[in-house]
């Protein structure tokens, strides 16, 4: 059974869904994704978890009061922390999956109350590689080819620079009314994540002395298939900044919906480990 309801936070109203029972965990998409992503993995989760899963503001079907503001890593952080306030009470567990799980560090930096475990996996925290300055100027080129051309060809760099081309999952058949109502959302996720947020996230440079004081246990993660990718490269970087050891995910930078049976057990190890 799955719960759908909306939480409002200042200058936004967020979506969430909640399934399952037992401890929350709650799953941060990242970028221009929604809560459907994980969909599959949350349903295999929810026999021993309550599981929460949102659209962040101005996602999909979370809106925002003012459609011209940037959105702040600060301000994710905050609707998170307000999302888990509503849904339960006590420290919760979190996976956050790439811009998500730069959502989950700032939440841990400024409030590791709430958070039990904080799962990062393949946060694109590029502010800490030598070579910082370059991404910068790569995605400064993918704003500026959104400026010019639009989100489809922004897109297209974006996933080239980033080696992600290749990285969704293959097609599963024919258009289905669920299919085209996704590709809808996500045409406009993709102008807000353009416009609004990538630069924002692209930015980002965690608070390493904050996370390694925090009482949460940080788990940071990589795909098996990401050898060499941006996310993965800034993941092994904040590892070696925290001094924690990497926990390897089956599949790619989206493996919760690529190998989401995969996935859902090593997540499960993780946390049952935290939980010793």
């Amino acid at each position: 059974m799955v719960t759908v309801d909306t939480l409002d936070v200042p200058g936004a109203h967020l979506c969430y869904r909640v399934t399952g029972s037992g401890p929350v965990l709650l799953l941060i998409p990242g970028g221009p994704a929604d809560a459907a992503g994980f969909d599959r993995v949350a349903r295999l989760l929810a026999d021993d978890h309550t599981v929460v899963t949102y659209d962040p503001r101005g996602i999909s079907r979370s809106t925002r009061d003012n459609a011209d503001d940037d959105v702040l890593v600060e301000t994710q952080a905050d609707d998170a922390r307000r999302l888990l306030a509503a849904v339960g009470s006590g420290p919760a567990d979190v996976l956050g999956n790439s811009g998500g799980a730069i959502t989950g560090l700032e939440l841990v930096a400024r409030h590791p109350e709430q958070v039990r475990t904080l799962i990062a996996h393949e946060p694109p925290v590029s502010e800490l590689l030598p070579d910082a300055a370059e991404q910068r100027a790569k995605m400064d080129e993918v704003y500026e080819t959104y400026r010019e051309a639009g989100a489809g060809a922004a897109m297209a760099k974006f996933l080239s620079m980033t080696g992600l081309e290749g990285a969704a999952p293959p097609d599963s058949g024919p258009p289905n009314p669920a299919k085209l109502a996704a590709m809808a959302r996500m045409k406009g996720n993709l102008e807000l994540f353009f416009a609004h947020m990538m630069r924002q996230i692209v930015a980002y440079r965690p608070d390493a002395t904050a996370l390694r004081a925090a009482s949460t246990r940080i788990v940071t993660g990589v795909g098996t298939t990401t050898v060499g990718q941006i996310a993965h490269r800034s993941t092994l970087a904040l590892a070696e900044a925290l001094d924690t050891p990497v926990t390897e995910f089956p599949g790619g930078h989206g493996g919760f919906g690529e190998q989401p049976e995969a996935f859902a057990t090593t997540l499960r190890a993780a946390l049952a480990e935290s939980a010793i």
